[in-house]
């Protein structure tokens, strides 16, 4: 199931937005409109750059993103940030409607590695719904919010499926089993970029 998701993320929606934009209806004819948010003359921008504040995002607490614009609602995202599951990259088609003022649906995968040099890769599916402001400069500022699921891996030095018992001083414990595929989490950023 977690599989067959990722490839309609990564494979099938963005092939549907480039056959939707290659299509323009006049078939053998070159002229064709700039693929480009806004399509527009005066708003031509393909590329963003951003910075990135999160709780549980696709780029964990903060990072960078780049995204280029496949089309007027098209876009794809790539991140790099730091968070729980330690440095986190992530890749997330978006699909957004409105010009200045638009709102933005993606989904996609990320994945995390504490870099320790034990087992605690992990693999994430993000979620994200929110609202972007784009002005005509290219200057945006998003706040989007929607999910992260566990799709596999570990995010403790010991993962087992029975978990273990942490905090191990006596006190109050709680059970924490490390495997990623056990956590669905609600998730939030901030994203302040531009443009270009």
């Amino acid at each position: 199931m977690a599989s067959r998701l990722l490839t309609v993320v990564l494979f099938v929606l963005p092939a549907t937005a480039l056959a939707t934009e290659s299509s323009d209806g006049s078939e053998g004819s070159s002229a064709r409109a700039p693929l480009a948010v806004g399509a527009s003359d005066a708003y031509p921008r393909q590329h963003g750059v951003f910075a990135n504040l999160g709780v549980f995002s696709a780029v964990g607490f903060g990072g960078l993103t780049y995204a280029y614009a496949v089309s007027e609602n098209w876009a794809v995202e790539a991140g790099l940030g730091l968070g729980l599951t330690g440095v986190q990259l992530s890749l997330m088609p978006k699909l957004a409607f409105g010009r200045n003022h638009r709102f933005v649906v993606g989904l996609g995968p990320s994945v995390g590695s504490m870099l320790d040099g034990q087992n605690t890769t992990s693999l994430w599916l993000n979620g994200d719904v929110g609202y972007e402001f784009r002005d005509d400069n290219g200057f945006s500022v998003s706040f989007v919010g929607g999910f992260t699921k566990g799709i596999a891996g570990c995010i403790a030095k010991e993962c087992r499926p029975d978990g273990i018992v942490w905090p191990d001083d006596g006190g109050s414990k709680a059970v924490f089993s490390g495997r990623a595929q056990d956590y669905l989490e609600p998730q939030g950023r901030i994203i302040v970029g531009v443009w270009f």
